[in-house]
Parts: C-alpha cells; structure tokens; sequence
C-alpha cells in the first residue's frame, strides 16, 4: 500500500493517469518482486534518503516520510529480505523476500 501510495502522491503529482506494473519471479527459496511505475521518478540526490524516517518532499500536502521507512523496515528487518531502488524513466522498487521469513521459521524449527 505505501508503494502505491508513494507513487500516487509524488510519481504521478500533477498527472491525470499513469503506469504500475508488478511482476515477481522466484528464485530458488526467495521471490523477486519488482514494483515499477512511469512516473517523475526521483532525483538522484533523493535517492539515499528514501528510506530515511520523515524524509518526504511533500511536507504538509499528504506526506508524513514514513511510508517507505515503514517499507524498508517491513522487507528488511521483519521478513530478512532486501530492498533496492532505482530512478530512471519512474521509479522501480526490487524487493527480495524469503519463502519463510526468519520468525516464521524459527517457530517450525522448534
């Protein structure tokens, strides 16, 4: 939802339609999942901040900069996967996640 929201509120500002495509693959015990939209993209001095807490250009007009903070945390931290962006023509968010995230697989090895 906060990847669709974050596209929505900054790739797409100021435009009446745009593009998200998603598509994942898996790979060995992992799933690639690739979020991409057509959208502004994001500059590349922005790029290392993205999933900084509060950081957000949108202040005060719907953007509190937790969205891809609360993201990263979810993918990285909760699941034991890993998260990677890119900004071209949009913006595309790599997310690898584990079949079995480590919680869950703590719980079936006991």
């Amino acid at each position: 939802t906060n990847l669709f929201n974050n596209a929505i509120l900054h790739g797409f500002d100021g435009r009446s339609e745009g593009e998200i495509h998603i598509r994942f693959k898996l790979i060995g015990d992992q799933v690639r999942i690739l979020f991409a939209d057509n959208g502004t993209g994001v500059a590349e001095e922005n790029i290392g901040k993205l999933f900084d807490p509060f950081y957000t250009t949108k202040l005060g007009k719907g953007g509190s900069g937790l969205g891809l903070n609360i993201v990263h945390n979810i993918v990285c931290d909760l699941m034991g996967g890993s998260l990677h962006v890119e900004s071209r023509i949009g913006t595309t968010f790599e997310i690898k996640l584990p079949l079995i995230a480590p919680a869950q697989k703590e719980e079936i090895d006991e």
